[in-house]
């Protein structure tokens, strides 16, 4: 899993020092997001079709009895997945120390899986081909507001402290083909079946989440935030399945990593 972070100028530390945040001052901040995987390739280390590891399946349906049929097969796998997360902020700063503050968070995932068996009866010399595609998109669109607390380390660093409360909307959307033929080459299918579906969910989140932060100058700053405590509730009624869970962590690869911009008084 990799965090990758949107920033616009690194390092520019040429001042010796910066004002503290006070009563009365704007921060917006924000984090970026993305994450990828893949996976993909033939199980028998890449060999052409049907030229794969020999196993006699008929022998292990029968009891492990040896039978005259046997079967060359070739498994080839396509795993892949992206996601990114985008989660701009604004925030007022109520005393030297205290801030409230906004934010929305827009998700979205894709995941697309392929699993292919191509197996060819070396004692009819028949092939067979049988697939099965997943695809899925999962969107999430969250509002909050929140409420924080500022603290000065040095005039370059910052540790903040922020509860906020949250309303989210999610959506996924799965989708499953399923095709076989016993005709290869022959592109037309012996059976063809898609399944689809799909659901929405409404529910609320309460976080408690700590930040470390460094000003890169007087306006601009970098920041992390260490996971932390997550509660989520959909507050069901009673003809509804309710949803509840709690989540405390701080596992480096939940950490979001973002920059903020503080217009500074003169």
């Amino acid at each position: 899993m990799k965090n990758f972070i949107l920033t616009i100028f690194l390092l520019i530390s040429s001042y010796q020092a910066f004002g503290q945040l006070k009563k009365g001052s704007l921060l917006f901040g924000g984090s970026v997001n993305f994450n990828s995987s893949k996976q993909e390739g033939n199980t028998d280390n890449g060999q052409p079709y049907l030229g794969g590891n020999v196993k006699n399946y008929s022998a292990l349906f029968n009891g492990g009895n040896q039978t005259n049929n046997s079967f060359a097969a070739e498994y080839y796998i396509s795993n892949k997945s992206a996601s990114t997360s985008l989660s701009p902020t604004i925030s007022y700063f109520l005393s030297n120390h205290i801030f409230i503050g906004i934010g929305i968070t827009h998700q979205k995932e894709n995941v697309k899986n392929i699993n292919r068996i191509i197996q060819n009866n070396t004692s009819t010399n028949s092939n067979f081909l049988s697939e099965s595609t997943y695809e899925s998109v999962k969107k999430l669109n969250e509002q909050f507001a929140m409420i924080g607390y500022w603290k000065t380390v040095t005039p370059k660093i910052f540790f903040t402290t922020s509860l906020s409360i949250g309303s989210v909307i999610s959506s996924t959307d799965n989708s499953t083909l399923r095709i076989g033929s016993s005709a290869l080459p022959n592109t037309k299918p012996d059976y063809l079946s898609k399944y689809e579906f799909g659901f929405e969910n409404k529910y609320y989140t309460l976080r408690l989440e700590p930040t470390m932060g460094y000003l890169i100058n007087k306006s601009f700053g970098l920041n992390i935030t260490f996971g932390g405590l997550n509660y989520e509730n959909n507050f069901a009624s009673k003809d509804r399945i309710k949803y509840q869970n709690v989540n405390f962590n701080i596992n480096p690869k939940n950490w979001k990593f973002g920059l903020f911009y503080y217009p500074s008084k003169k």
